[in-house]
């Protein structure tokens, strides 16, 4: 049933990040990527909201909390997890370990993406 969820979440994830994307980027001539922005940020928001409010608030079955958090939000961006894991080690007061943890993906991110641009630019 775990798979399913995921499954499903993944699928209405992938649609909703590429309905919003369109929807903001037919609206807004600019070259700030302003629809990627606003779908991380809410994604890192409703991670944030779920995993308090489904593990200190309420019980939920874990398939369900899977089909949303790793299917939905893991399909609709990855940045959620992200946020959500370097706000749990501030949290934890790993505050150098949470700067290292956020200079380092954005720092070896952009350099994964310029090779990967660069591979694809030279094939």
């Amino acid at each position: 049933m775990t798979y399913l969820f995921i499954a499903v979440g993944g699928m209405l994830g992938a649609l909703a990040r590429f309905g919003l994307g369109t929807w903001i980027g037919q609206r807004w001539n600019n070259a700030y990527p302003l629809g990627t922005f606003l779908i991380n940020i809410t994604g890192a928001f409703v991670l944030g909201f779920i995993n308090v409010y489904f593990l200190e608030r309420t019980v939920v079955s874990p398939a369900l909390r899977l089909g949303i958090g790793v299917g939905f939000l893991g399909a609709y961006t990855t940045f959620s997890t992200f946020t959500y894991e370097a706000m749990r080690l501030i949290e934890d007061g790993s505050y150098m370990l949470a700067l290292g943890y956020v200079s380092a993906s954005a720092v070896i991110g952009l350099i994964a993406v310029y090779l990967g641009m660069t591979l694809g630019r030279n094939l």
